[in-house]
């Protein structure tokens, strides 16, 4: 370590001023604040100004007519869906009364209203033999 040299690098410490911004001036802020409040006041004058109010009337009766116009749209819409639904169903209903055997109901209709009376005529035929032994033995 004897063949060795140490190298040593010194940096000398400079006196650093800082930068520091100059400072405002008086007249700087009094004018910012100015500003400041001439835009708040405009803001406001601007928000109650009539042609604001008007603007504003304006686009609620264009939401209201068309919040109306949408409604009677919807409103025919579901009547045009139900009157074709209704449509459809009576359509069915016909088809089917159309294709029903009329000549066949009938006859079954028929055949069974007069097995009902042949069996009401039978059973009454019935009771009035039960209660009339006599007049069959005077017929013979």
């Amino acid at each position: 370590m004897d063949d060795q040299t140490v190298l040593k690098v010194e940096i000398p410490v400079e006196d650093e001023t800082v930068y520091r911004p100059e400072t405002t001036k008086p007249g700087v802020n009094e004018q910012i604040n100015r500003t400041k409040q001439q835009v708040s006041a405009t803001a406001v004058n601007l928000w109650q100004s009539e042609s604001r109010q008007k603007a504003s009337r304006k686009l609620g009766r264009a939401v209201n007519a068309a919040t109306v116009k949408t409604g009677l749209f919807i409103q025919q819409k579901v009547a045009e869906v139900a009157t074709k639904g209704v449509r459809r169903e009576a359509t069915a209903i016909q088809s089917r009364v159309q294709e029903t055997d009329w000549s066949a109901a009938l006859r079954n209709s028929a055949s069974s209203s007069l097995r009902w009376v042949s069996q009401r005529a039978a059973q009454w035929a019935d009771r009035t033999a039960v209660n009339n032994p006599d007049e069959e033995s005077t017929k013979n």
